[in-house]
C-alpha cells in the first residue's frame, strides 16, 4: 500500500493582496497540497490551494469573527482559532495567535495568557505562533521571548513556526526546531508529511535569476500599499 506524502507551504506576514503574485509564484514552484500562515494575512479572498492561518496583530477583526462563527466562508481560506486544532497526516497542529501585550492588556491582537497556561498540559507536533520564542542572531529581544520559550520546553513539539519580525532565523531548543519566517517566498518553508514523519526545508527558487528579477517589483508594490495605508490613517486622525 502506497503512503501519501502531504506537501505543505508555510508562510508569514502576507499583509494583504499586494503579495498575490509572489504567492502564486511560490505555489507554482512548490506545488503544495495546502498552505499554513503564521498571521497577518490581511487578504481574505479565495486562495489557489487551501490556506489555514492564525491571527497576527494586523488583521480585520470583524472578518475574523465572522470566519470563526461561520457567518462568512471563503473558498480555500480557514481561520484556526486558539481553541482549534489542525491535523496534517497523523500530526497535531496548534496555533498561538497575536503578539505580546507590553502592558498585559487583552485585545484581539494580543496573545491570550490563559491559553498559554492551558497549552502547557497539551500535546502538539507543530506549533504556529505569530510571535516567536527564538533568540535572534541579530540580538533582538522581545518580551514574549521567555514565556514562549518556556512553553516550547514543556510542549516539546517537533517544529515551531513563527513570524511577526519579518526576519528568517532558525534555532534548536531541546528537541524542537524553531523557524522564524520572513515575509517573502525565499524566507518561507516547505514541509513534507508522511503520516507521522516530517521533513522541512527553506524554499529556494529553481531559477534564482528569474525570482530575484521579480522581487523588486513585489517589494515596490508593498511600499505603495504602506504609503496608502499611512495616508488613510492621517486622514482619519484629521476627521
Amino acid at each position: 500500500m502506497s503512503r501519501e506524502i502531504i506537501r505543505v507551504g508555510v508562510l508569514a506576514d502576507f499583509h494583504g493582496d499586494h503579495k498575490r503574485e509572489a504567492l502564486e509564484y511560490f505555489v507554482a514552484q512548490t506545488q503544495p497540497d495546502q498552505l499554513l500562515c503564521v498571521g497577518d494575512v490581511q487578504d481574505y479572498a479565495p486562495y489557489p490551494v487551501p490556506l489555514t492561518f492564525i491571527r497576527g496583530n494586523h488583521e480585520d477583526w470583524e472578518i475574523l469573527a465572522q470566519l470563526a462563527s461561520g457567518q462568512l466562508t471563503v473558498p480555500n481560506l480557514y481561520y484556526l482559532t486558539d481553541e482549534e486544532r489542525l491535523t496534517i497526516g497523523d500530526l497535531s497542529v496548534v496555533g498561538i495567535g497575536g503578539n505580546w501585550s507590553p502592558t498585559g492588556k487583552l485585545a484581539p491582537k494580543y496573545i491570550r495568557p490563559d491559553y498559554l497556561t492551558r497549552l502547557r498540559h497539551q500535546h502538539a507536533d507543530i506549533v504556529l505562533s505569530h510571535e516567536t520564542p527564538i533568540h535572534f542572531a541579530n540580538g533582538e529581544r522581545e518580551r514574549t521571548l521567555e514565556p514562549l520559550r518556556e512553553l516550547c520546553g514543556l510542549l516539546r513539539p517537533r517544529l515551531w513556526f513563527s513570524g511577526h519580525h519579518h526576519w528568517y532565523e532558525t534555532e534548536t531548543l531541546g528537541r524542537t526546531e524553531i523557524i522564524s519566517l520572513g515575509k517573502w517566498p525565499h524566507e518561507w518553508v516547505v514541509l513534507e508529511v508522511d503520516r507521522s514523519s516530517i521533513s522541512w526545508e527553506q524554499w529556494s527558487p529553481t531559477d534564482p535569476t528569474d525570482y530575484y528579477s521579480r522581487l523588486p517589483a513585489w517589494q515596490a508594490a508593498e511600499e505603495v500599499q504602506k504609503r496608502e495605508l499611512l495616508g488613510l490613517e492621517r486622514q482619519n486622525k484629521r476627521r
